[in-house]
C-alpha cells in the first residue's frame, strides 16, 4: 500500500478525519462557495478523506449533478460511504489521482483541500484532472488551512493558473 494511503487509513481509524473536518470547515465552505457550484454540476473532491467536503459539494450540485470523492486510503473511503449512506448522486472511489475512475469531460467543478499540496503530488494527477474536466467552464479550488485559495482551471495539459 502507498505510504500516504497507509497514513490516512491510520488517521481514519483514529477519527482524525472528523477533527480535520471541524478545523477546515470554514475555509472549505468559503472555497466551495467561490467555486459557484450550480444544481446539476458534477463535482470532484480529490483526497476526500471521510467525504465531508464531498457532501458539501453534493449539497450544492444535488442529485441531478452529483459529486465524486476520490482517496487512495480504503479506510477513509469506507468512512465516507458510511457517513453518506442514502445520499443519491454521491459516489466514493478508492483510487490514486493519476488513475481517476471517471470518464473524460465528466466534471464541471473540482475541489481538493490540501491534498494537492501533499507530497508526492506531481503533474500527472493534474493532467488526469484536466482530462476529466468538461471543456467550457471547469473551475477548481485547492485551498489550504491558511487563508490562501489557489483557483485554477484544469485543461488537457493539467492545471492552468488564471
Amino acid at each position: 500500500m502507498d505510504p500516504t494511503a497507509k497514513l490516512f487509513d491510520d488517521w481514519a481509524r483514529r477519527g482524525e478525519a472528523e477533527r480535520m473536518q471541524e478545523g477546515h470547515l470554514p475555509r472549505a465552505e468559503q472555497a466551495i462557495a467561490a467555486l459557484g457550484v450550480q444544481p446539476g454540476d458534477r463535482c470532484l473532491d480529490l483526497g476526500c478523506g471521510n467525504g465531508w467536503a464531498t457532501r458539501l459539494l453534493h449539497a450544492r450540485a444535488g442529485a441531478t449533478g452529483g459529486a465524486h470523492g476520490v482517496d487512495a486510503a480504503p479506510d477513509m473511503i469506507a468512512r465516507a460511504r458510511e457517513q453518506s449512506a442514502g445520499l443519491e448522486g454521491l459516489e466514493f472511489h478508492v483510487a490514486s489521482f493519476e488513475a481517476l475512475p471517471l470518464p473524460d469531460a465528466h466534471v464541471q467543478r473540482g475541489f481538493s483541500f490540501e491534498a494537492l499540496s501533499t507530497p508526492p503530488t506531481s503533474a500527472r494527477p493534474c493532467a488526469r484532472c484536466g482530462a476529466c474536466s468538461r471543456p467550457g467552464r471547469p473551475s477548481w479550488s485547492a485551498p489550504t488551512s491558511t487563508p490562501r485559495t489557489t483557483p485554477a482551471t484544469a485543461g488537457p495539459s493539467g492545471w492552468e493558473s488564471p
